[in-house]
């Protein structure tokens, strides 16, 4: 049976910021044009869904909702009416009711609410299944309950869903292979030791990855990108005020205080719409060795250049090996060193395909010889690739995907 699936996502701020500067002619051309090469540059999820969900019989378009030069296009060019302070929700809304799917699935549910998903649910007739994604902590726990079923790579959310009576299943990120058509695959790999991604200083998020990073950087350099790293002073002075003020209104929401209450308290009122608590910034013990934020085929292009990436996983993963690193990096050929988990073996043989450390000590000297065996080295990432290519790209997990939606409906 034929299905229509509409991904709905919200991309970086940065990223967003970082595209259009990139490319300035693009915000006054065409929704088509805009998004094709927003997916062409390769972020986050980009296409890979609708790409290779076709051939189960899945007719899919992907709404960034918060890319306002691309919806903008997209209202103007259906006669979209909209609401200018709720534009991200409006223009969303409509192109869902315009494409009338059976399937959502909410990418980043931490760009919705509790209260929007229950009125595209009610509004618009099509949808059988409300589908949310669960990567990263979320606070706003309301989201959750809206939707009709969860995924997560993380092995540890899917049981954690499930006690609290939630239908959820487990579905590992994976690689999309059209990437090797889109970088250098012929640059030199000049950079030693690079590691991307966040530094969130915050519980359940990236503490423990801060932690024995610093402890590898007292004798490994690390080459670090992440988008923690130019932060504007303003945001930095003002983020802790933020962050007291998060918790003043959730205790007075613990209280029973009504939102409306609490949103003309003087000072708090941008505090009582945060859904999620106000994240930390970088610790300043590592911006001797923090370079700008990548991402999409820039992200790509630096993880294949690099002899080595190193890897560590969210806080909520503790005993799981589960995100995206792990089949970015192996996929364009780079070694990866990660923390060892007890499921990596299922995805990757340990020091074979990949290099597994269980503390800092050992990550360093094991940093160390792979630098020093240059054949080595690549003859892993030469497996890791392989391994990736044949077992973790977007075609196998459509596959899953499509056999969960399937079996999820038929008891409907």
């Amino acid at each position: 049976m034929n299905m229509k699936l509409i991904r709905l996502t919200t991309l970086y701020p940065s990223y967003i910021q970082n595209f259009y500067t990139r490319n300035p002619q693009l915000k006054s051309e065409s929704f088509e044009k805009q998004q094709s090469r927003i997916h062409y540059d390769a972020f986050g999820w980009a296409d890979f869904w609708s790409h290779s969900l076709k051939p189960f019989g899945f007719e899919v378009r992907e709404i960034e909702m918060n890319v306002k030069p691309l919806q903008l296009a997209w209202a103007r060019e259906n006669n979209i009416r909209f609401n200018t302070k709720r534009w991200i929700y409006d223009i969303a809304e409509a192109q869902i009711n315009h494409f009338k799917p059976d399937v959502v699935f909410i990418h980043e549910l931490r760009g919705t609410t509790a209260a929007w998903i229950r009125r595209i649910r009610e509004r618009i007739s099509s949808i059988k299944l409300i589908i949310g994604w669960y990567g990263a902590p979320i606070l706003d726990t309301s989201v959750i309950k809206e939707c009709d079923l969860m995924l997560s790579c993380i092995p540890e959310v899917v049981t954690q869903l499930r006690d609290e009576g939630m239908n959820a299943h487990h579905l590992n990120h994976a690689f999309e292979p059209r990437i090797l058509e889109r970088i250098d695959r012929k640059h030199d790999r000049h950079i030693d030791v690079s590691f991307i991604g966040q530094i969130i200083r915050s519980s359940r998020f990236h503490l423990a990855r801060e932690k024995i990073l610093l402890e590898i950087l007292k004798k490994i350099p690390i080459q670090i990108y992440t988008p923690s790293a130019h932060i504007p002073v303003s945001k930095k002075m003002t983020t802790p005020v933020r962050y007291a003020a998060y918790y003043i209104i959730q205790a007075l929401k613990h209280l029973s205080v009504p939102e409306q209450t609490l949103q003309k308290i003087p000072g708090l009122r941008n505090a009582a719409i945060l859904h999620e608590k106000p994240l930390l910034f970088v610790n300043p013990q590592l911006k001797p060795y923090l370079s700008k934020e990548v991402y999409g085929l820039e992200m790509f292009q630096v993880l294949h250049d690099s002899k080595i990436t190193w890897n560590n996983h969210i806080d909520i993963s503790k005993d799981s090996a589960s995100n995206m690193r792990l089949y970015e990096a192996t996929g364009v050929g780079a070694c990866l060193i990660t923390d060892w988990k007890p499921n990596i073996q299922n995805l990757f043989e340990p020091d074979t395909e990949v290099v597994t450390y269980r503390a800092a000590d050992e990550c360093t000297e094991k940093i160390t010889w792979l630098l020093e065996n240059p054949e080595e080295r690549l003859k892993i990432a030469k497996a890791g690739q392989l391994r990736t290519l044949r077992e973790h790209t977007f075609s196998q997990r459509a596959k899953q995907l499509r056999t969960i939606i399937d079996t999820y409906l038929s008891k409907q």
